[in-house]
């Protein structure tokens, strides 16, 4: 795979990379991988948020559930 980077893209990484001691590759791999995770957890978590609205929204407080728990 290959992708064109702007020169200031390109500086912060080889910046970033110099200072944490790992490759560019390691560092591009790295923060691709951790930026689809945040994109596949936000798609979570608007999934159970839209589940939450559509079985009316109820919450419980969290003194009856510790009381209910016996905590």
């Amino acid at each position: 795979m290959q992708i064109t980077l702007s020169k200031e893209v390109e500086n912060l990484i080889n910046t970033f990379s110099a200072q944490h001691n790992i490759s560019q590759a390691q560092m591009v791999e790295r923060a691709i991988y951790r930026f689809l995770e945040d994109v596949r957890d936000l798609e979570i978590a608007k999934e159970a948020y839209e589940e939450f609205l559509q079985s009316g929204g109820q919450t419980t407080p969290a003194k009856q559930l510790f009381d209910e728990l016996g905590l």
